[in-house]
């Protein structure tokens, strides 16, 4: 029979297994997909970050590690809208200190359109620490419309380690 049974106590599904000489009919065309779009990706000549570097500062005992997720660029659809994406995420830690381990990602987004005087862009911060007690998360996000600050907001959650 068709359909499947939920068992809540028991915890698992039961799912009814397809017998291919049932039903030998099924058949699927080749895929489908619809034209590229046209998006164009402007030429820079500015260097880009390296994807990931490593840094460590024996003077200060520290390790730093910058990861570009490469996601980023600028790209200009059909319609003129240009979408500009820079991240970095950066990880330290101070040697025989766990406790000092950090991560922070930024990220800038921004979308323009210069026929129309149209320019909004994104920009956050989160950061992730821990100390003896807790897990410490603090992010901001601003918002800017034409280069004005229309949304500025920074939060911090502490979170209790309870583990272990």
């Amino acid at each position: 029979s068709a359909g499947f049974t939920l068992d809540a106590d028991g915890s698992f599904v039961e799912l009814p297994v397809r017998r291919h000489t049932e039903d030998p009919a099924i058949s699927f065309g080749e895929p489908e997909q619809s034209e590229p779009l046209g998006v164009v990706y402007p030429v820079t000549l500015e260097e880009p970050r390296p994807e990931r570097l490593v840094v460590r500062d024996v003077a200060k005992g520290e390790w730093r590690m910058e990861v570009d997720p490469r996601y980023g660029g600028t790209r200009v659809y059909p319609d003129g809208l240009e979408f500009t994406e820079d991240a970095l995420e950066t990880y330290t830690i101070q040697q025989d200190d766990p406790l000092s381990a950090r991560t922070r990602s930024d990220w800038r987004i921004r979308l323009h359109r210069p026929e129309m005087a149209w320019d909004v862009e994104i920009e956050t911060r989160s950061e992730i620490a821990a100390d003896e007690q807790d897990f410490i998360t603090s992010n901001e996000v601003i918002c800017k419309e034409g280069g004005e600050i229309v949304f500025h907001r920074t939060w911090e959650k502490r979170i209790p380690r309870t583990a272990g």
